[in-house]
């Protein structure tokens, strides 16, 4: 007889190549937690893990999302590596670097701040230098 079980939570473990699962949450203080986005009111057809992001940086030049029409949001989703961006917004900021005399081919990294439902902001960074 097959057991079916409510997951509630998942944690990855890339280094160890590991996949957990949990019928309980996983996190310990629920006040470092995000508030998830939900994508389908855009059009998305899927469920992703998406939280709205306060701030994006390009080796460390913030721009804020403040005064932008539609969200900035960012995907957590365990087959994607990297960073996406659709084109209206590449376009500004391929405008915005040009304009400041810096070639965005040269990016050599990404960082994002996304508010918790605490109100801290947690600061999350990929980079061709770092292994964070």
């Amino acid at each position: 007889r097959t057991e079916t079980k409510r997951i509630k939570s998942f944690c990855m473990n890339a280094p160890l190549q590991e996949l957990s699962f949990s019928t309980e949450s996983l996190i310990q203080d629920q006040s470092n937690s995000m508030q998830l986005f939900d994508l389908r009111t855009y059009g998305d057809f899927v469920d992703h893990y998406a939280v709205k992001v306060k701030s994006i940086s390009f080796d460390g030049l913030e721009h804020s999302t403040k005064g932008i029409k539609r969200p900035i949001v960012a995907v957590f989703d365990s087959g994607l590596t990297g960073c996406l961006l659709i084109r209206p917004f590449w376009d500004f900021v391929q405008k915005y670097y040009t304009d400041n005399t810096t070639d965005t081919r040269d990016f050599r990294s990404v960082s994002i701040a996304v508010k918790e439902v605490g109100g801290a902001v947690c600061n999350i960074k990929s980079s061709f230098e770092d292994d964070q």
